[in-house]
């Protein structure tokens, strides 16, 4: 599963200075399976370190990102363009049917392997 948003991500060394334990902490977040788990690390870090920054939050939310397309059977998350984000999974079998692109809302365009959503900057905050 791969996720690629134009967001800047990780633990700045001013929120945990020591190397390894900064290591130890971004390999917790990667092995987390549930939101919940994910939840609960984040709240970790806020009792022991902090108010998390900037960059720590995009992480999180980029590992929430993951988890829930990794739910829904996609292979990739990705800005395509300004405003186009591309949802890709491994084989129709496995992701969405073309048939629920209507659903999905009128900015979206569907392939054989992917699905390309018009989101404006406020809707998705970048």
């Amino acid at each position: 599963m791969n996720v690629d948003l134009p967001l800047a991500i990780g633990i700045p060394s001013d929120y945990i200075s020591d190397q390894e334990l900064r290591l130890r902490c971004t390999a917790a977040l990667r092995i987390c399976e549930t939101e919940t788990e994910l939840d609960a690390l984040g709240s970790e870090f806020r009792d022991r370190f902090g108010q998390l920054p900037e960059m720590t939050q995009n992480l999180l939310y980029q590992m929430r990102v993951k988890l829930r397309a990794e739910k829904a059977g996609l292979s990739a998350v990705s800005q395509e363009s300004s405003g186009q984000i591309l949802l890709k999974y491994t084989s129709p079998a496995d992701g969405w049917k073309r048939s629920v692109s209507p659903d999905l809302g009128d900015g979206v365009r569907g392939g054989k392997s992917a699905y390309w959503v018009t989101v404006s900057k406020e809707e998705i905050g970048w």
